[in-house]
């Protein structure tokens, strides 16, 4: 859960070794210079500090290299931040504290790589499942990632993307259904508002009405950002929203079996297109992740091939930690899905990638997303030839 390499040993006298004991570590980064640098590149292993180190470098015009390359004798995986030389003063000291290396390279590297702008971004939150939704504000405070929280009063004024380019919608709620319309509506209003009694009230949202949820005309909201452009990701349960209310119309949920049961165990989910930014700083083709209940998704086989970029082997063999009856029914399904919808992009996690403060392996993908929000969906594929006397069937959907 923590994308840390453990390696058992028979060897008992690593038991006689004295040992310090360890209640903290800060490791440095470090330094590799060249005199008259072209520009400086921090390699990419892993770390989650990659995303604390970029939006500290904030008005700097970063890229990130798509594919691994080698020079000045240190081989760069994918994911390689390459930074001009005009943020040497900033970049140094950060890196160094981040624990991040920083190597000056006399010749900038041929290697395909695209810019990496941040997104303004926003969290969405019911009023009714913030539990979840403050895990993931936890991590980003920790990250140092900036972000807006936003309810359903923001969602129905309209206009997403005049302020946003990527709203995240964490694991929250059981289903779409509750997360549209969240607390149902009664008499008279529930307002949730700082007032004399209460003066802690409304500090990161507040609302004179929180019951009714953002309903159809928010979801038609959604539905505009995305077409127009945006980047809306989906966490856990939350990723049935977009299937379940028409966002993505050529992919739908399915249910489990009856005895499906599966709170929280950590499966094994197999990456497809490690190529995709989702995964810079991943090395293995198989990683632990926290499967958090989120939908089983129904696509077309052409869509199946391309758009899914992780999925679940699913079987008793996956499932490493915790109780998971049933585990043949997420055998082959989509894990992570990236697929385009009008101008935009929406990315589904059936995983909960920011769960507690736990699962800090999986912390990187989400901040991939972040870094990487314009490079993220696979490209549309061509479009089939028709055949004559006829168009050609489409594919069957996978079960």
């Amino acid at each position: 859960m923590t994308n840390t390499v453990i390696k058992p040993t028979k060897d008992i006298a690593v038991q006689t070794v004295a040992v310090d004991p360890v209640d903290q570590y800060a490791p440095q980064g470090t330094l590799k210079d060249v005199p008259a640098a072209a520009v400086y590149a921090v390699p990419d292993h892993g770390s989650p500090n990659m995303v604390t180190l970029r939006y500290g470098l904030k008005d700097v015009a970063v890229q990130i290299a798509e594919k691994s390359f080698t020079a000045a004798g240190v081989t760069f995986p994918a994911g390689t931040f390459l930074v001009p030389t005009s943020a040497a003063s900033t970049l140094k000291p950060l890196a160094a504290k981040l624990g991040l290396d920083v190597v000056g390279l006399a010749a900038s590297p041929q290697v395909a790589r695209h810019d990496a702008p941040l997104p303004r971004l926003a969290i969405f939150s019911t009023w009714a499942g913030t539990q979840d939704v403050g895990w993931v504000r936890f991590t980003f405070d920790q990250y140092q990632v900036p972000y807006d929280l936003i309810f359903k009063e923001r969602v129905l004024q309209g206009n997403l993307a005049k302020d946003y380019d990527l709203i995240l919608i964490p694991n929250q709620v059981r289903s779409a259904k509750a997360l549209v319309f969240d607390i149902p509506k009664e008499d008279k209003p529930l307002a949730y508002e700082k007032t004399d009694k209460f003066k802690f009230l409304g500090d990161y949202g507040s609302s004179p009405d929180i019951s009714g949820g953002m309903g159809a005309a928010g979801v038609a909201e959604f539905q505009k950002f995305v077409e127009d452009g945006g980047l809306l990701v989906t966490l856990g349960t939350s990723s049935a929203f977009p299937p379940d209310f028409a966002l993505t119309p050529t992919i739908d949920t399915s249910n489990t079996g009856a005895r499906f049961y599966a709170p929280g165990p950590i499966v094994e989910a197999d990456i497809l297109h490690p190529e995709n930014p989702i995964f810079y700083g991943y090395s293995a083709k198989t990683v632990p992740v926290r499967y958090a209940n989120g939908p089983l998704f129904r696509m077309s086989e052409e869509m199946d091939k391309s758009d899914v970029l992780m999925r679940f082997p699913g079987g008793e063999k996956s499932v490493l930690s915790g109780l998971f009856n049933g585990s043949d029914d997420i055998k082959g399904r989509a894990a992570v899905v990236a697929t385009s919808a009008g101008k935009g992009e929406i990315v589904m996690f059936a995983t909960n990638p920011v769960w507690r403060w736990q699962n800090l392996g999986e912390y990187r993908m989400i901040f991939n997303s972040l870094m990487n929000f314009r490079n993220l969906a696979p490209a549309p594929p061509a479009a089939s030839p028709k055949a004559s006397g006829g168009d050609v069937k489409p594919p069957a959907p996978t079960p």
